[in-house]
């Protein structure tokens, strides 16, 4: 197959606007030209075989093999023998930040947050191949996701969440559980990550964090982007809203009083940025009753 000179790259609504970023489905997989995606693509074969072509060549592969394809990464299918998958999609920057506590794991990070330019280097994408128990193990919680994605019951989405934690947690630890050796920017974005999760509350200033990490802030900015997938402020912004969005469900504080507790010393910017994260505007947001704030609105 030869490489196009302009491969299609496909997005999907859900991951563009205010839709959960997360989705799952079973798929009779046949022949597929080369293409990328804007999202991370987690192929779950559980049925049959099929030739999986990259710009690093083509690979048979089967039953119990899982491909890890990276956002903007390039792959295809070919003579496909009653190939049958599960694929997983998601965006690993706007997930949950509870989750960003895997990033730590070093499978994790082998995984899911190298880039592609990285797996160029390296020659190929990741693939796993599971064993028996772990293969029924993740295939019971893929087919969860996708019947509480059906749904509409209340919660679904932390739910669904839950699931993708077990999956994650599985894939990291059959990547690896040893610790690579840290290039010495970690430590300084380790030292942020900390400090941010637990003075978020402060007023915090990115020259005042790139002091912490011992790193001018271009350097901070960009080590901080690569590790975590956002930018220190926004993350920063992440956890004031999600703090933010827990006042407005369990107290009456007014809106005011929550931006202020939470961080923001504008209440019309809270509001703004609330509206943002979550795609409701903060009284909006108490009076939806909602409780499985999990990371899913826009882009941040």
């Amino acid at each position: 197959m030869r490489i196009p000179l302009n491969p299609t790259i496909h997005d999907i609504a859900r991951f563009s606007g205010e839709e959960f970023p997360l989705w799952s489905f079973v798929e009779e997989q046949g022949d597929t030209a080369l293409h990328g995606h804007r999202f991370v693509e987690v192929a779950f074969l559980t049925g049959g075989e099929v030739g999986h072509r990259t710009p690093f060549g083509l690979e048979r592969v089967r039953r119990g093999d899982v491909l890890v394809i990276p956002e903007g990464g390039l792959h295809g299918y070919e003579e496909a023998a009653k190939c049958r998958l599960i694929n997983l999609l998601f965006a690993p920057h706007r997930l949950p930040l509870q989750l960003l506590d895997l990033y730590t794991h070093p499978g994790y990070r082998r995984l899911f947050m190298t880039d592609v330019e990285t797996f160029e280097r390296l020659g190929g994408y990741p693939r796993l191949t599971l064993p028996p128990g772990v293969f029924r193990q993740v295939r019971g919680c893929l087919k969860e996701i996708i019947r509480i994605e059906q749904g509409d019951a209340p919660g679904r989405r932390c739910r669904m969440m839950g699931y993708l934690m077990v999956i994650l947690s599985l894939l990291a630890d059959l990547c690896g559980g040893k610790p690579e050796e840290a290039p010495p920017a970690r430590g300084g974005v380790d030292r942020v990550v900390r400090y941010l999760n637990g003075n978020f509350q402060r007023q915090i200033r990115l020259e005042e964090l790139a002091r912490m990490a011992a790193m001018s802030e271009n350097s901070l900015l960009h080590h901080f982007s690569g590790m975590i997938g956002t930018t220190p402020m926004k993350y920063l912004t992440r956890l004031r809203i999600r703090y933010a969005a827990e006042l407005l469900h369990n107290t009456d504080m007014p809106v005011a009083e929550v931006a202020e507790s939470a961080g923001f010393a504008d209440p019309a910017y809270f509001s703004r940025a609330f509206r943002r994260e979550t795609g409701l505007a903060p009284l909006d947001y108490r009076s939806s009753g909602r409780r499985d704030f999990c990371g899913g609105g826009r882009k941040v």
